[in-house]
């Protein structure tokens, strides 16, 4: 729902009215365990009504019953301070005087027992949320996203695509541990005070902000791409390190030095991550912004690094070695990859630049080695040999374009590029440029790349000694096996590749199955190959070496034998992969590629579908869905897509069937039963409409979607209380229901109830889902029960322009 601040700044735990609509369920709750009633609402009069007033100090208010209208009125009071009325409908019951003073302070202690469960959630000191708090809301947020994004799971086209992503940005206050010790913990206290202050002032709507730890502050942005999210930790950055304080009658003045780091889910997130629980996932975002922000407070203070950019231009250079090798800051956790090459550039602190323009590179730099946090890396040029590369330079990764260019090497002999002495292998630069000569005079021809797991060490020295070891193992059976002659080279410190020309994948796979047994049995360790082929489909010899790639990522997915051909599931997980980054077009390319190699890959087809449901091709997604459904009857996935597309383009009886044939299937499919509902609401069958939210609501994921459906018939059958109902339960299971809140909005205006509620709602509605017009003039006829005609008129307007 609403950003969530739940304890204002310097006032300690107290509840506010906004506090009482976030808590609205709960409180009812708890009111209706002692005050038994059919009906409720909410108003918040300025001041409490003569009519509720005692006189006296022992008690400042009771309740007021309107036996001719069954209601009871209850004041909401809260150590003296005045919140609000509780209208309890529907009241059969006698009262007396000391009965009403009696439920008065009842309603006091629910109150109370709201406090407790808001001081639960919130940081002592800056009244935000805790760091148990906002993981839970992460948490959350991922799972509605995995809910959103096929394929995977139960997958959907019906699901929109603000839904399927978000951002959290974190704000570390780097010098808090200075200002501790050189000015005190208090005056360290009250620079996080307003900071937290500063910060709950600049959060968009919708967000969840917190402090996650003793000098980190976090925000969760929901729906939020990675360029808006970027840009809101920029922001932030610069807007909280600007904050100066004043330390005492000298005016001495203090500033916090921030860093903040941005993470896009799901963008920075891939591979077997993604079948991780949602706590883990939270987690690991963390750790990723946190990542993001050491990249930032390399450039100083006040800065923001988005997670994303570190692999492309947030390395390092941390440590040179013997051998022409270098350590760098970048590693699996940054999603590094051997092969990766990168242009290195001096820090600007002693290479001449001024800042005015860009930096001449050092040199150039081959991943050689892959670790969890950091790498290794092969020195490939020298732009002046007698400037070396040092500790503290920046690394860009190269665009293909900037690598050393293939054509200054046409015409040369593969022989001219020698093979390192002690391993036989050429260097991976060398490999790739070699490969490509000896591919041009052949038609046919396998690459095959080929990973030893290599156990990590602290020592640099030992763990570059094992997988030199390791590589001479690595070469040494592929000479044994392929002759030696066979072209070679060094995919990373325990890795190879190599290129077989007139070899089969079928014949590949079988010799990389001996090779994977021969290393097992001399060096104990396992292997992984990725194993791809020319020719294949219309991809040019070129391509070979991204496809051997992809097979190397399919086969770390598989179990032993771990060896990956590229083909059709290969295609599939690099589609899945661009479909997760909301890269429809690219990831549909892939899913015809993948088809081209085996028609009958059902799944492809089925994630086509979706990718052309979800850019809005409802008839291409259709005619995809018909082709599945006709191989496969009791494909349930097809079948619901089918109606959801068939849906989409007006054709109701067809959606029906598709839905109720997908039931036939998995009785418990609920998405198909909210769907048969729908239609029945669309027909007028309210009651047939009603059994199916309800049959929906007691099954799997139900009970989260139901509410809302209920809802919209309860208001059709004018039912607002129980309408109200549905509406709070599917809040408390999505604060961020566009619809849902909408509705409420909508509620509140139809009934005469308190406007300003219904302008809250209509708010977040609305910055939710700015693209619905009905939204915008919900919210324009709320400003106006309001009196706020301005407001209003602005509201008006956006609907103008859609």
């Amino acid at each position: 729902m609403k950003t969530r601040f739940l304890l204002p700044h310097g006032q300690g735990a107290r509840l506010t009215r906004s506090d009482l609509i976030d808590f609205e369920q709960l409180l009812k709750d708890s009111i209706h365990a002692f005050l038994p009633f059919t009906g409720y609402s909410l108003f918040f009069p300025a001041s409490l009504p003569e009519e509720m007033r005692t006189g006296n100090g022992f008690s400042p208010s009771t309740a007021l019953h309107l036996s001719n209208e069954n209601k009871i009125l209850l004041p909401l009071f809260l150590r003296g301070e005045f919140l609000g009325v509780f209208v309890a409908k529907g009241v059969k019951m006698r009262t007396s005087k000391g009965l009403l003073a009696n439920m008065a302070g009842m309603a006091e202690l629910c109150l109370e027992k709201l406090l407790l469960i808001k001081a639960g959630r919130t940081d002592p000191l800056t009244g935000m949320l805790n760091r148990d708090c906002f993981l839970a809301e992460l948490s959350r947020e991922i799972e509605l996203i995995r809910d959103c994004i096929g394929p995977g799971g139960e997958m959907s086209c019906q699901l929109p695509a603000y839904r399927a992503c978000m951002g959290v940005v974190i704000a570390r206050v780097e010098s808090l541990a200075d200002m501790q010790r050189e000015h005190g913990y208090a005056f360290a206290d009250k620079v996080m005070q307003d900071l937290a202050k500063t910060m709950r002032d600049m959060c968009p709507d919708q967000s969840v902000a917190a402090r996650y730890d003793e000098n980190v502050f976090t925000m969760l942005l929901p729906g939020a791409l990675s360029s808006a999210c970027h840009k809101t930790a920029r922001v932030l950055a610069a807007r909280l390190d600007s904050v100066v304080f004043s330390k005492n009658m000298l005016g001495e003045r203090v500033s916090p030095k921030i860093s903040a780091g941005s993470v896009a889910y799901p963008n920075d997130l891939d591979g077997a991550l993604f079948e991780l629980p949602p706590m883990e996932q939270a987690r690991i975002i963390l750790q990723r912004a946190h990542l993001a922000a050491d990249a930032a407070k390399a450039l100083g203070p006040g800065r923001a690094f988005a997670f994303g950019r570190i692999l492309r231009e947030g390395g390092r250079i941390t440590q040179s070695l013997p051998g022409n090798r270098i350590m760098v800051n970048l590693g699996r956790n940054v999603n590094a990859r051997e092969g990766c090459r990168f242009l290195v550039r001096g820090n600007g602190k002693n290479n001449g630049s001024n800042g005015s323009g860009p930096v001449e590179p050092k040199g150039e730099i081959v991943l050689l080695e892959v670790m969890e946090d950091t790498g290794m890396a092969e020195v490939v040029l020298l732009g002046d040999p007698l400037t070396p590369l040092e500790q503290g330079d920046r690394l860009t990764l190269a665009d293909e374009r900037m690598a050393s260019p293939m054509p200054e090497v046409v015409g040369q002999d593969a022989s001219l590029l020698l093979p390192d002495p002690v391993t036989g292998l050429h260097g991976y630069q060398n490999f790739v440029l070699a490969a490509s000569m000896a591919a041009r005079d052949v038609d046919e021809f396998s690459l095959a790349m080929v990973r030893l797991s290599l156990t990590a060490d602290k020592n640099p020295e030992t763990y570059l000694a094992k997988a030199e070891e390791l590589a001479c193992l690595a070469a040494d059976l592929g000479r044994d096996l392929f002759g030696n002659k066979v072209l070679g080279g060094r995919l990373s410190l325990a890795g190879a590749a190599f290129f077989h020309p007139a070899l089969p994948p079928e014949d590949a796979q079988q010799a990389y199955s001996e090779y994977r047994s021969r290393v097992m049995d001399k060096a104990g360790v396992d292997t992984v190959v990725g194993i791809a082929y020319h020719p294949c489909l219309t991809f040019a010899k070129t391509d070979i070496f991204d496809n051997a790639r992809k097979a190397l990522e399919y086969a770390r997915l598989l179990e032993a034998p771990r060896i990956g051909v590229f083909d059709t599931l290969a295609l599939n997980i690099s589609a899945d992969k661009l479909s997760l980054t909301n890269d429809l077009y690219g990831a549909m390319e892939e899913y015809k590629r993948s088809l081209l190699l085996d028609e009958t890959n059902t799944l492809a087809r089925v994630s086509l579908g979706i990718c052309q449901a979800r850019l809005g091709h409802y008839d291409q997604a259709k005619r995809l869905f018909e082709q599945v459904c006709a191989d496969e009857p009791d494909n349930h996935m097809a079948l619901y897509n089918l109606g959801y597309a068939s849906q989409r383009l007006g054709d109701l009886s067809s959606a029906k069937d598709a839905f109720r044939a997908c039931l036939k299937v998995n009785p418990d499919h609920v998405d198909s039963i909210i769907r048969l509902g729908r239609a029945a609401e669309e027909e007028g069958a309210l009651d047939v409409a009603e059994n199916y939210f309800q049959s929906a609501a007691m099954l799997g994921d139900g009970h989260a979607l139901a509410p809302r459906y209920l809802a919209r018939l309860c208001i059709k059958q004018d039912r607002k209380d129980q309408a109200k109902d549905h509406l709070h339960q599917a809040l408390t299971r999505d604060p961020n229901d566009a619809l849902s809140l909408h509705l409420l909005a909508k509620l509140y205006l139809d009934h005469g109830e308190d406007a300003a509620i219904a302008v809250s709602f209509a708010r977040q509605s609305v910055a939710l889902r700015p693209d619905r017009k009905p939204f915008w003039m919900e919210l324009a006829r709320a400003f106006e029960a309001q009196g706020k005609i301005d407001q209003a008129h602005t509201a008006l307007a956006k609907t103008a322009e859609m």
